[in-house]
């Protein structure tokens, strides 16, 4: 496997990752409108999550996406947060589980790497791979931890699946 065109301030490895229940607010864009939909909804959901995040004494939140139509680039994309037990979630919020497995953990510093990053995923490395390895139906998921805002950094969890 060929790292070559992988920016050097980002890492990548294969690991199992644990089921994860989230909660949070989802919607529908495709890669003309993301940008500007996915500052909106950030800022919408921000202060509901971290509501939630306030509750549960954890700051970590999580930015999950799910392809709709490879054709026209459209997807779902949802800001999210793991909900405590027993917690009363806002009534626009809602529940998903993304599915324990194997995933490619990419660490990188900024969500400015992000749209290069998986373009480089989709594009470069995952057709690299053996013949029967791909992304399948299980959503890719951003983890922004609470000191992501102090310049911590980030991590994306792409699906590997045939693996």
């Amino acid at each position: 496997m060929s790292l070559a065109t992988l920016p050097s301030n980002i890492s990548l490895r294969i690991v199992p990752r644990p089921a994860v229940k989230l909660a949070g607010i989802r919607i529908r864009t495709d890669m003309q409108a993301a940008s500007e939909d996915l500052i909106k909804i950030w800022s919408e959901a921000l202060p509901r999550v971290h509501e939630i995040i306030c509750r549960q004494s954890k700051g970590t939140t999580y930015g999950v996406s799910w392809v709709v139509d490879a054709e026209t680039c459209s997807f779902e994309y949802c800001v999210a947060v793991k909900p405590g037990r027993g917690s009363v979630l806002p009534e626009e919020f809602e529940e998903t589980i993304i599915p324990a497995g194997l995933y490619a953990e990419c660490t990188l510093p900024s969500r400015e790497a992000l749209h290069r990053l998986y373009d480089y995923l989709y594009y470069e490395w995952l057709p690299a791979q053996e013949e029967n390895v791909g992304i399948g139906d299980t959503p890719c998921y951003e983890v922004y931890p609470d000191s992501y805002l102090q310049g911590g950094h980030m991590k994306l969890y792409i699906p590997i699946v045939g693996a």
